[in-house]
């Protein structure tokens, strides 16, 4: 997970390949140059020649987030910002609309982003991306707070993280994999150690 402060799309996808190359060259003991990424039919990437690494990578705002598993796992992260309440009525489902709107104000802006960042973690777990309609599935949460997908669903379980008052951080896994938390880097040290590894 990296905290960042830069302007423009071209500099937040540059972070989160040199993110996740550091991922790579830490976790597989891999040298930059033997780095193979290939994306998928839907636009999905990933690393070529090992399917035990997957990854996910979302950026929002001052964020970039990857998520890694041996096993497939999706991540989004957005930044809290004011909404129409037609974009629920487009993309979320009827009964997700109905259980965003039973809530009002301040509320119903946070669960219209628990509910965004889920959906997207989730159709990344699955490897299609905006192949899978949003509205085509549903998640709710139950009476203890947890949020889960319907019966079809039922290999993924989700995970929330707080990062920021601002912003929601969602992670789609499939069970039975680990779930070991969040680390944050800081961009420059970050940076600097991609370049002092690059070869």
């Amino acid at each position: 997970m990296l905290k960042f402060r830069v302007y423009g799309d071209s500099l937040r996808s540059l972070s989160a390949n040199i993110l996740l190359r550091n991922i790579i060259m830490k976790k597989l003991k891999l040298r930059n140059s033997d780095i193979y990424l290939e994306s998928n039919k839907y636009g999905k990437p990933y690393l070529l020649n090992n399917e035990n690494f997957q990854f996910s990578i979302s950026h929002s705002g001052i964020w970039v987030a990857c998520a890694i598993s041996p096993k497939a796992i999706g991540v989004d992260v957005e930044e809290i910002k004011s909404i129409e309440d037609n974009i629920a009525r487009r993309f979320f489902s009827p009964q997700e609309v109905k259980d965003m709107f039973s809530f009002t104000g301040n509320e119903r802006l946070l669960y219209f982003y628990d509910l965004w960042t889920l959906k997207e973690s989730f159709v990344k777990a699955e490897g299609e991306g905006l192949a899978i309609p949003l509205n085509s599935f549903t998640v709710r949460r139950n009476n203890k707070g947890n949020f889960y997908l319907n019966k079809q669903h039922a290999k993924y379980f989700f995970q929330q993280l707080k990062i920021s008052n601002n912003y929601k951080l969602s992670v789609c896994c499939t069970k039975g994999t680990h779930f070991s938390g969040i680390k944050i880097y800081n961009i420059d040290q970050l940076y600097k150690d991609f370049m002092n590894k690059v070869d």
